[in-house]
């Protein structure tokens, strides 16, 4: 028979960021917006869970040197109109759930979700071109199909972060 296990209080702030995961790539798919506040709830979520789980100073402070040495050069990049604003928060405040040594197989994760994404829109938005020539794509994925905007990056980066997150609820 199987032992009771009681529950274990420090995976609800995990899930809870799986949550606003999920929810941000949600939004930029329908909109190519990730909210401030959702990065921002991401953050403290992790500051709870590092109260949780007595995650060591130091640690902490290398994930949050981490985080804003993402934050910092991203943006620059985005004021140069080459990545998203939202991208960057999102990839900074996710960047405090990474262990640090884990984070250069998070960002590879991404790049490969970011390359899966960037060809699985190319190709729906030629099918589309050529399925609807002259028909407006309407309702919650307009954008995503128009041809001259950009790659929701922040899917990669919530998918990636997904499988991070999973990690973190494995290391307990």
């Amino acid at each position: 028979m199987a032992e009771f296990q009681p529950f274990n209080i420090t995976i609800l702030p995990i899930f809870c960021a799986a949550i606003l995961l999920l929810i941000a790539i949600f939004t930029d798919i329908t909109q190519f917006r990730i909210p401030n506040l959702l990065c921002l709830a991401l953050a403290l979520l992790f500051l709870v869970f590092g109260f949780m789980t007595d995650i060591s100073l130091q640690n902490a402070l290398l994930r949050v040197g981490i985080g804003g040495a993402v934050l910092v050069p991203g943006m620059v990049l985005n004021s140069k109109g080459y990545v998203g604003g939202g991208d960057v928060k999102l990839l900074a405040a996710l960047s405090l759930w990474i262990l640090p040594p884990d984070w250069p197989l998070f960002m590879l994760s991404v790049m490969i979700f970011g390359g899966i994404l960037a060809l699985a829109v190319l190709i729906l938005r030629k099918l589309k071109a050529r399925l609807a020539e002259g028909v407006d794509a309407e309702g919650h994925f307009a954008k995503l199909l128009a041809e001259n905007e950009g790659i929701p990056y922040g899917v990669a980066i919530g998918l990636a972060g997904l499988i991070r997150l999973g990690d973190v609820l494995e290391s307990l």
